[in-house]
């Protein structure tokens, strides 16, 4: 059971590799209106259809990366629990056969038990779900701040058509 394949399944690998891949293509886009909207004052790189459907589909995907990170919580959950489960066991096979180890107080007991390969085990897997918890919690984040970014591009390019009509409404004079 050690190994890459106990942390997650093939299902979630490839929701995860997906996610970025996406993450990667809305950073570009939004990196590039940002750019533009620093240069010229306008935007002209993504259409308001272009935007609308970011907004449409990074909902769905937020959904989607927090169900993943619900699945990778529950899983690390799991692994902390087996953790306890086999520190409580190695505490008491130190403590049935101190006098046959040798170990004549708590500092060495406890020293036994952390040195066991089987507690490595357990705590590295552990934090192995841990650190795949962090990086959902991560994917979710950047998808959430996406989500903001697209949502105030629409706002200003709203704002900018406001603008624009009431400068045609007034002859040109604003």
């Amino acid at each position: 059971m050690i190994g890459q394949e106990i942390f997650q399944t093939q299902e979630e690998k490839e929701r995860i590799e997906r996610l970025e891949k996406y993450i990667v293509k809305v950073d570009e886009s939004l990196g590039k209106i940002a750019e533009e909207l620093k240069e010229y004052g306008q935007v002209s790189y993504m259409s308001e259809q272009d935007i609308q459907r970011e907004l449409s589909t990074l909902p769905d995907l937020i959904a989607d990366a927090n169900l993943l990170l619900s699945k990778i919580q529950r899983a690390y959950d799991y692994a902390k629990d087996d953790s306890k489960r086999q520190i409580a066991k190695l505490w008491g096979q130190c403590t049935k056969r101190k006098d046959i180890l040798g170990l004549n107080n708590q500092k060495e007991q406890e020293a036994w038990v952390v040195q066991n390969e089987e507690y490595m085990r357990v705590v590295r897997i552990e934090i192995e779900w841990k650190y795949q918890v962090q990086r959902a919690k991560s994917i979710v984040d950047r998808y959430e701040n996406k989500f903001a970014s697209a949502r105030k591009l629409a706002n200003l390019i709203e704002k900018d058509q406001t603008n624009n009509y009431r400068r045609e409404s007034y002859g040109g004079q604003l």
